[in-house]
């Protein structure tokens, strides 16, 4: 019922529509979920069936540290720095905001700011999201096991807008 080409996808209610690909569709594809973001942008997500590949078996047991100062740091003191994407957004998001509150709510021109603004969120999150694959991808696969590890999460409150949480793994063999 779906089909994809290179430039365009076959959706059953929508018909032939161009898109932009990400990444190569693998296996039988079971559904596509359509969504719009706030600054109008449209995303097709596609579900595939693939057979899963195991991972080969390592005997290496390593400890996280997730935190405030630092990402994560592992127990061989492999630091991997907390960016603060919104920090280094805010001059930005300020400027654009301000010149949003100068409009006449309702206007166009009013809406073509909300989309600038919502524009400079979306790249912040962007980013946010795109910092956990990558640091995962930078660490070689170094944990296996053969049972489920037991995971505890502490959560701690440092004041009424920050939260910290501490990630316990504990490797049973």
């Amino acid at each position: 019922n779906i089909k994809v080409d290179d430039k365009y996808i076959q959706l059953p209610t929508l018909g032939k529509v161009r898109y932009r690909k990400s990444r190569n569709i693998e296996g039988r594809i079971c559904k596509a979920t359509i969504r719009r973001s706030a600054s109008g942008k449209y995303y097709v997500s596609i579900l595939c069936e693939v057979e899963a590949v195991p991972l080969p078996v390592t005997d290496t047991v390593i400890g996280l540290d997730v935190g405030i100062k630092s990402f994560v740091v592992d127990s061989n003191g492999n630091e991997h720095p907390n960016h603060k994407y919104l920090k280094e957004a805010e001059a930005k998001l300020k400027r654009e905001q301000k010149k949003l509150s100068r409009k006449k709510k309702g206007s166009a021109n009013w809406e073509k700011q909300r989309i600038k603004v919502t524009r400079c969120y979306e790249k912040v999150t962007n980013k946010r999201k795109d910092t956990l694959p990558n640091e995962g991808r930078e660490s070689p696969r170094f944990q296996s096991w053969d049972e489920r590890p037991h995971l505890r999460v502490t959560l701690g409150e440092i004041s009424k807008q920050l939260f910290f949480v501490y990630i316990h793994v504990f490797v049973t063999t």
